[in-house]
């Protein structure tokens, strides 16, 4: 959600001028409004928590005192910043400044700008900050490469300001034949979020949902509380497949969180399971956060290019036979009974694959030809997970 912070990089805001100190700049802005006219009764109907207040003070015009009463009352309801045009008012007292900085309540002056710009501003920017578009660029921002911790943190805190330092993150993806449902728990979880300034958000990310758990204090089952989390939104097992993070203890870590949440579920994914976490995920773990390196692809490029190609020119199915093989453990036996070979067929199809990769005298076949088949599977799914075209490594 959008801060006050945010919304003075913003124009026409940009050009109003702080009376208080920075204080209170990270708070989230929800709303907008204007007083000129209410009473105090009116005032504390009319404005909540959030809301980011314009006025003329038109109602105090010749009050000072008045005026500055008026302003603590809209402190005093928890609004989250109060803007003045200069009409009546060009400044106030030091003690008005100093309450609003004990609330941590910026407030602004400002001339020559007309209220319904500032209004179109505001809301504009509340609907694109609580957009999916907005937080997938800050989630991308911290995953998509090596990321200095401090960044890392900031941006946590633009997430959700009221997060706790003790993460865990789940990304969910509804299966296939729920797909069409896939916004309706992210809707509602979100409008709650934005209700009850959890320490827990919901984000809709890629195709997806992205849950970003914190807690105070590490209990033991500390996981529980996040399935607990799931089960009360409606992200259940039997709907979502879902991979599922370590627990960090730092937030600065949050990058490594999502990331681990995303490789959990696609492995998850890849062996149609409902639910991984991210240290079930065996060499997995090795594999997923470095697909798309450079040794990775040349890996990719050495082994699983030269096979697909080779099928590709000569209409064989080496590949079939060799994905079949790996997810039997090596067993010819079974590999031929999965793919309606004989045996000796699938021999015959396994020397030709170390000729093709010159790998007849290496001890080490099947340790390479297990990690770059699970290596084209996985980036079969990451790609479909991500959303991300087909790369020709």
């Amino acid at each position: 959600m959008v801060t006050v912070g945010e919304l003075m990089s913003l124009k026409p805001i940009s050009d109003f001028k702080l009376i208080t100190s920075e204080k209170g700049l990270g708070k989230p802005v929800l709303d907008t409004g204007i007083l000129e006219y209410e009473s105090n009764e009116k005032i504390a109907e009319t404005f909540k928590n959030g809301d980011f207040v314009i006025t003329t003070l038109f109602l105090a015009k010749d009050n000072p005192n008045q005026a500055e009463e008026c302003l603590k009352m809209l402190i005093n309801q928890g609004v989250s910043a109060i803007a003045v045009k200069n009409v009546y008012f060009n400044d106030f007292s030091v003690a008005l400044k100093d309450y609003a900085e004990e609330h941590n309540c910026p407030v602004f002056i400002f001339s020559d700008i007309f209220f319904d710009d500032i209004i179109v501003t505001v809301k504009n920017a509340i609907d694109y900050f609580n957009s999916k578009e907005y937080y997938e660029k800050k989630i991308e921002s911290i995953i998509s490469c090596d990321t200095e911790r401090n960044l890392v943190l900031r941006t946590a805190y633009e997430i959700n300001a009221s997060f706790y330092n003790n993460v865990v993150s789940a990304y969910c993806v509804r299966k296939k034949k729920d797909s069409e449902e896939m916004n309706k728990p992210e809707e509602s979880t979100a409008n709650s979020f934005a209700e009850a300034h959890t320490a827990t958000t919901v984000l809709q990310y890629k195709k997806g949902l992205l849950v970003l758990h914190t807690m105070d204090h590490l209990k033991p089952l500390a996981l529980d509380s996040l399935y607990d989390y799931l089960t009360h939104n409606e992200i259940s097992r039997s709907q979502y497949n879902i991979g599922v993070s370590n627990i960090h203890t730092d937030l600065c870590d949050l990058d490594f969180c999502i990331k681990e949440s995303i490789c959990a579920y696609i492995t998850c994914r890849k062996e149609s399971i409902p639910i991984k976490t991210f240290n079930d995920t065996g060499v997995d773990q090795v594999l997923l956060p470095l697909i798309d390196s450079y040794w990775m692809r040349k890996y990719y490029s050495l082994y699983i290019k030269q096979i697909l190609d080779y099928d590709k020119t000569h209409g064989t199915n080496l590949m079939d036979t060799l994905i079949h093989y790996v997810e039997s453990n090596g067993e010819i036996v079974q590999t031929a009974k999965k793919t309606f070979q004989h045996a000796n067929t699938v021999r015959y199809k396994l020397e030709k694959v170390k000729k093709l990769l010159k790998l007849e005298n290496s001890d080490s076949f099947y340790v390479q030809l297990y990690i770059a088949v699970r290596l084209y599977l996985l980036k079969e799914f990451s790609e479909e997970t991500l959303d991300m075209p087909d790369k020709d490594y």
